[in-house]
């Protein structure tokens, strides 16, 4: 999913969407543990869409601060 499609998401469907992508990172450990993968490339996937919601979630929380009146930093 792009930045800019997660932007137009509320703050709990970023979250969700982050769990479920940490959830996805932690299994493919597991996974790669036990047994090989074909697909290597979905770590870095993963790791982007993790880095990618939390930049998402920061921006909107940030901007929620500010329209409280709240000084963000």
């Amino acid at each position: 999913m792009k930045a800019k499609e997660m932007r137009d998401r509320s703050i709990p469907e970023v979250s969700e969407f982050l769990r479920d992508r940490e959830k996805e990172l932690a299994r493919l450990h597991i996974r790669r543990r036990i047994d090989s993968i074909d697909k290597t490339h979905q770590f870095k996937v993963l790791r982007r869409d993790i880095a990618r919601a939390k930049t998402v979630l920061h921006g909107q929380q940030m901007m929620g601060k500010q329209l409280d009146g709240k000084e963000a930093s």
